[in-house]
């Protein structure tokens, strides 16, 4: 009989902040950049004026929400130094995002390439390969981060 107990019976541990973090940039992303293109989808490319006040004011809603969240996570818990382990998941959540950036970006351009279709749809097809991008690189570290890889 051993007196060590039973890791069985423990609790998985918690998510670290790092983790914590992504998740709040993920689902953060997710929802406002949603909202973002439902909204540009409704004003149309007929007023540009409506259209950059909202992007301004999501860029504003984005920004002040993950210091508030953040701030508010640090206070609760400090924030971990980044590993070996931290590094390596972050260069390969880098590499797909990257790859998914050029692949918008091409798609940008091809929009670019039609004819009848102006500035307006070629700047939210590059925006949303951005969003895009930045929910892959979260997506992959939380993935990453949960199956342990080294």
């Amino acid at each position: 009989m051993s007196n060590k107990p039973d890791t069985g019976d423990e609790p998985p541990p918690g998510l670290s902040f790092r983790e914590k973090s992504l998740w709040v940039t993920l689902v953060s992303t997710i929802a406002i950049y949603a909202y973002y293109f439902v909204r540009v989808l409704q004003i149309g490319e007929g007023d540009p004026g409506r259209v950059a006040g909202l992007f301004i004011g999501v860029v504003i809603v984005m920004v002040t929400s993950q210091i508030i969240i953040h701030a508010a996570m640090a206070i609760h818990r400090r924030p971990e130094k980044p590993d070996e382990r931290d590094t390596r998941i972050a260069l390969v959540s880098t590499r797909n995002s990257y790859y998914v950036l050029m692949s918008g970006v091409w798609v940008a351009l091809t929009v670019c390439a039609m004819p009848p279709i102006g500035r307006f749809w070629v700047a939210h097809a590059g925006l949303l390969a951005v969003v895009i991008a930045e929910i892959t690189r979260c997506a992959t570290q939380l993935v990453l981060h949960r199956r342990g890889v080294s």
